[in-house]
């Protein structure tokens, strides 16, 4: 009986190991006290900060009140470059998490982050770098967590006295297969980089626009010869239920 007891302990603790390392060390952070559970906005807003940091993080004690969570693909966000000499669109994936069947009240609808030289310029309407709006799902109302995306702009000029502009536009996509219910901690993991870059040298001056989805989101002055560099990208993300 006491050799029985001593096996079982020891399968469960070598459970417990395979599980740290199967989550790629985050064993340890599974076992931190977690929050207490608030609303759906402010878990988002949580979200959008890990996925601003282009890295991998933890969400804790994500409830959706007993509600179905799964991912969705919502699309593309229609992305225009207006520069001196002419205009391009290019489109990049849009997706979101999917609370199906439930409601939000009180959030944000911003579509886009701007910060220009290291200084955040805001999100419109306000917000946390995710868009949380409620719509419907396969004819059930339901609450969508979506990434928006984020636009860096700096300026700087070179040793040949050539003013060089900067652009990056960068999407956070959540990818599945996910689906969850109840009170969990979200693991995400950065599973891939997926870039575009343009450059152009300003044949003549003006002013170069960017937008989102038809909204205005950066303008700035461009000279003659300026170099402009506008880089595109998604960083893809997995959801794990962890508990």
């Amino acid at each position: 009986m006491h050799v029985a007891i001593t096996a079982i302990l020891i399968s469960v603790s070598m459970v417990a190991i395979i599980t740290g390392f199967a989550f790629g060390g985050h064993y340890i952070a599974m076992q931190t006290p977690r929050s207490s559970e608030v609303t759906i906005p402010m878990k988002a807003a949580e979200l959008g900060t890990i996925i601003s940091k282009n890295g991998s993080g933890i969400v804790f004690g994500l409830s959706t009140s007993g509600f179905p969570m799964v991912e969705k693909e919502l699309g593309a966000f229609n992305i225009t470059l207006s520069l001196p000499g002419g205009s391009h669109s290019v489109l990049l994936e849009k997706s979101a998490l999917c609370i199906i069947g439930s409601a939000a009240t009180g959030v944000p609808g911003e579509n886009f982050s701007v910060i220009c030289d290291g200084q955040n310029l805001g999100v419109l309407n306000g917000g946390s770098g995710v868009r949380v709006f409620n719509g419907m799902h396969s004819d059930e109302r339901a609450v969508f967590i979506m990434p928006i995306p984020t636009i860096y702009y700096a300026c700087s000029a070179s040793d040949l006295n050539v003013t060089t502009h900067s652009v990056r536009i960068i999407v956070g996509r959540i990818v599945g297969p996910f689906s969850a219910a109840g009170t969990f901690d979200l693991l995400l993991l950065k599973s891939g980089w997926k870039g575009l870059t343009y450059l152009r040298y300003a044949d003549v001056p003006g002013v170069a626009d960017i937008f989102v989805d038809g909204t205005g989101a950066l303008s700035f002055t461009v000279g003659r010869g300026d170099k402009l560099t506008v880089e595109l990208g998604c960083i893809c993300y997995t959801p794990v239920r962890m508990r």
